[in-house]
């Protein structure tokens, strides 16, 4: 379950809830003119932080709270530098010199969860995403050791409900004239060059199994190193690496056009002069065809959409719930049926229309179909759906699949550039279908 958005439309509270409501696991970074920070989830639970651009360290949280020293720390950093491909995260590295127990170093890691949530709240514009893909944190805050991973699982409610708290007691006692020092200034960093400790080069891809957390979602892919905001929400290369994993049938050349294009939309985005929208849409796809998620997530970063992807009946429910609760719009976009292994089959798609029918009457509908599929095209407008769109086949056009999908998915975008303009001219909350 992938999603993309503005804070403009969806609050890190309400983010953190859907999150551990819905019990996913990945990385959740937000990034604005202030910097970026990242929250990891392990199903639904909170295992991991970074806090904005690293200003705060679990070291520096170790030493200000008093569980080691100046020296403590600076000992295990040397210890780090020097050793190599058999590197340990610093609290790893720590609990293994006898510096600090299970115990600290949990409260340690809490702490800077806290911290930087407590910062996350206050925050009112800004880009987000949640990458089921990625799991990553800095070497310096990465996850407990294996056998620490159930210990270290904070409930996302919990946590929320605290940080809820200390912020309103620090923007009460603000309000009040009284003095409340910034966190940066409250743990400011105890060693200078805290961050210069980094992996080799040649050290070996962290998996897993090195976080502790082998279990999650039977994850079984490596886990990439630690990367920039750049990296996560401009990823040419990491588009370009995932494309040829799901065009392997089609040449390196065809793969590139395809990377492009993704290419080109992003710029494009990027070009385009800011717009508010009066009214927030959430762009719901229900797919399990990996080259339109990934597009969808890549293409339709668009201000004022929020974009979801799932393959999952009661994650969609979950979403739809959250979207009327927040006056967002939400448009519901089933993948075409396909008899392939996995794909959404015609009695799955009827019975997700039913079941969003039931929710919310006035809810707009799309439906994709591969174009020799007109009697299921027609069925759909007998159904209610306010628009079909021919999907291209995979295999009954190899030769334009590339070039056909490119002009599909810009269709689309006028499309919902379209609905965008329309929910602007209304004076409700909801697209109606007539």
């Amino acid at each position: 379950m992938p999603f993309t958005g503005d804070l403009e439309n969806l609050h890190i509270v309400d983010i953190i809830q859907l999150l551990h409501g819905t019990r996913k696991s990945g990385t959740f970074s937000v990034m604005n003119d202030k910097g970026e920070s990242r929250i990891v989830f392990s199903n639904g639970y909170i295992v991991a932080a970074n806090h904005l651009n690293n200003k705060i360290r679990i070291g520096t949280v170790l030493v200000r709270t008093g569980a080691i020293s100046e020296a403590d720390l600076k000992e295990a950093l040397e210890f780090q530098k020097n050793a190599g491909a058999n590197r340990k995260p610093l609290v790893a590295t720590l609990i293994d010199q006898g510096k600090i127990d299970n115990t600290q170093a949990s409260s340690a890691l809490k702490k800077l969860i806290e911290i930087t949530i407590v910062e996350l709240i206050g925050w009112t514009s800004g880009a987000f995403a949640f990458d089921t893909d990625a799991i990553s944190v800095s070497s310096e805050c990465s996850y407990l050791p294996g056998e620490m991973d159930q210990e270290f699982s904070l409930d996302a409610q919990m946590v929320l409900m605290d940080a809820l708290r200390i912020y309103d007691e620090r923007k009460r006692d603000i309000d009040s004239g009284q003095e409340v020092k910034p966190y940066e200034e409250e743990f400011a960093e105890a060693l200078p060059g805290e961050d210069t400790i980094e992996i080799d080069a040649e050290t070996k891809d962290i998996t897993a199994d090195d976080l502790g957390l082998a279990d999650v979602d039977k994850l079984e892919k490596k886990i990439p190193k630690p990367f920039s905001s750049k990296e996560l929400f401009d990823p040419i290369e990491i588009h370009r690496q995932h494309i040829k994993k799901v065009l392997t049938d089609f040449s390196e050349q065809e793969q590139e056009e395809f990377v492009a294009f993704l290419k080109g939309s992003i710029n494009e985005k990027q070009k385009r002069p800011s717009r508010h929208h009066d009214k927030a849409l959430a762009l719901i796809l229900l797919s399990r065809d990996e080259l339109i998620k990934y597009s969808f997530m890549t293409i339709y970063k668009t201000e004022g959409v929020l974009i979801f992807s799932t393959d999952d009946d009661n994650e969609m429910v979950h979403f739809l719930d959250q979207c009327v609760s927040k006056g967002i719009t939400p448009v519901v976009v089933y993948d075409g049926p396909d008899i392939a292994e996995g794909g959404l089959t015609e009695d799955i798609i009827t019975s997700l229309r039913d079941k969003v029918s039931g929710i919310g009457p006035d809810t707009l509908q799309i439906q994709f179909a591969f174009p020799l599929d007109y009697l299921f095209m027609l069925q759909s407008y007998n159904a209610g759906i306010k628009a079909v769109f021919p999907k291209p086949h995979r295999d009954a056009k190899k030769k334009t699949f590339i070039a056909d999908t490119v002009q599909f998915l810009e269709a689309f975008k006028y499309y919902l550039k379209g609905l965008l303009r329309e929910l602007d001219n209304q004076g409700t909350n909801s697209v109606k279908l007539q």
